[in-house]
């Protein structure tokens, strides 16, 4: 059987990219970083399908998330990708933020 991380953790990731992807299309139209928020919807649905077909290619008893770090400490560029992505999607989250905080 196919080790795979806990459903909080599926709970939270799916929570996330849900809101995230809201935000951004709430952002695109409300006209306000609208060409990051293009790059984010992109970035967020191109990483979580290259994240999710990398993952069916996972050892028998290493979690998606290990199979990540363990690629990523490879240098595998699927890997890199998707944390980049990660990391744009944190910084899309402080622009976000500080462009409705300034109202």
């Amino acid at each position: 059987m196919w080790a795979t991380n806990a459903a909080w953790v599926w709970a939270l990731s799916y929570t996330i990219l849900g809101i995230s992807l809201a935000a951004s299309v709430y952002s695109i139209c409300r006209r306000r970083l609208t060409l990051m928020s293009w790059i984010h919807v992109a970035v967020l649905i191109s990483g979580f399908i290259v994240f999710f077909l990398n993952s069916l290619g996972r050892s028998e008893g290493m979690t998606e998330l290990e199979y990540l770090a363990n690629q990523l400490f490879l240098g595998s560029l699927w890997a890199i990708y998707v944390v980049c992505g990660y990391l744009y999607t944190i910084v899309w989250w402080c622009c976000f933020v500080s462009s409705y905080s300034r109202k």
